[in-house]
């Protein structure tokens, strides 16, 4: 009889402990729903009910405010020309950065310091009697690497890049690479510290701007530093493309960024006027683009331009064939 009560007690505890699990998993339950009914989420991003939340379509790279003025679409979820245009203050705070740059350049080459003793040493590396230093992060390709096949067919130019006192040599292959090569005065080093396409063009000093087509027309501009990494990175977009509502030719034009570009930032500061501001986000380029109208296009893009337009003529200066360059070394 005894051992009778004692089964039961037993099981009458154990049917306590069944009932009170079910209730804590419901409890649980109902929670979880909470947070999924009250979670700060954004249409169009999939941004977690944190605190400050992350864009997931830029790989949470970028912290973004607790109201949320701006939406980031990837290549994949939309068509640049179905952007709505960013609206005045957006713009503004572009126009403002842009202004800030200098997109004019000087092609210095008179009464550079020690320059015969170090055009002797470029000289050397052209023809293929020393080694050079590659400083490029971005030239992994060995396809890239500067090897002296034709020199006498190459095109140089030389001028002081840095404004150092020290002449740079820039030597184009005519055909696909351009290879910029700075002489390291302390370590006695020739340096490649940057390889870019002959579709580029140099503006004077270490900007550079260049162009590429496809779909649409892109003018790029920036500034190298002496690693060889780019500074004050902007993009100018334009393409045509059908307008259906219109039924007609129609043309859309951007800006973009990079995403690790200090602008980005300062945008994501702005006050927004109407509504969220919609960025196109170019993931071969990793680019953020923002749509604007012809006239702010014309307007941002217009020293840019006249750049391009001035360095055709002054860079001629400085642009010397093998003979003319190392004809002493001959």
């Amino acid at each position: 009889m005894r051992l009778s009560i004692k089964k039961t007690l037993m099981l009458f505890s154990t049917l306590v402990l069944i009932m009170i699990n079910q209730a804590c998993g419901k409890l649980e339950d109902s929670k979880n729903s909470f947070y999924e009914e009250t979670g700060n989420f954004v249409s169009s991003q999939k941004v977690s009910p944190t605190e400050e939340p992350l864009i997931s379509s830029i790989n949470n790279q970028i912290p973004q405010n607790k109201t949320i003025d701006y939406v980031i679409y990837n290549s994949d979820d939309i068509k640049y020309e179905d952007l709505n245009f960013i609206d005045e203050n957006v713009y503004k705070a572009i126009s403002e950065v842009n202004s800030s740059i200098d997109y004019y350049g000087t092609f210095e080459n008179e009464d550079i310091t020690d320059s015969e003793s170090i055009l002797e040493k470029y000289y050397r590396v052209v023809v293929g009697e020393e080694t050079y230093i590659n400083v490029d992060k971005d030239n992994e390709n060995m396809e890239d690497d500067f090897r002296s096949i034709n020199p006498n067919e190459y095109v140089y130019y030389q001028f002081d890049m840095d404004k150092d006192g020290f002449p740079e040599l820039i030597v184009s292959d005519q055909q696909r690479y351009e290879y910029i090569f700075k002489y390291d005065t302390n370590n006695n080093d020739t340096m490649l510290i940057s390889v870019i396409r002959t579709t580029s063009q140099l503006l004077g000093d270490n900007k550079i701007s260049n162009w590429q087509s496809g779909v649409g027309l892109t003018y790029a501009y920036y500034e190298l530093d002496n690693s060889g990494e780019r500074k004050s990175e902007i993009r100018f977009y334009s393409a045509s493309y059908y307008n259906n509502k219109m039924q007609q030719e129609d043309k859309v034009y951007m800006v973009g960024f990079p995403k690790d570009s200090k602008v980005i930032e300062e945008v994501w500061k702005t006050p927004h006027q109407n509504g969220k501001t919609e960025i196109y986000f170019d993931d071969l380029t990793e680019t953020h683009y923002f749509k604007i109208t012809e006239e702010q296009y014309n307007q941002l893009a217009k020293d840019l331009f006249e750049s391009r337009k001035e360095a055709e003529e002054n860079i001629k200066q400085v642009t010397y064939t093998f003979d003319e360059l190392f004809g002493e070394f001959i």
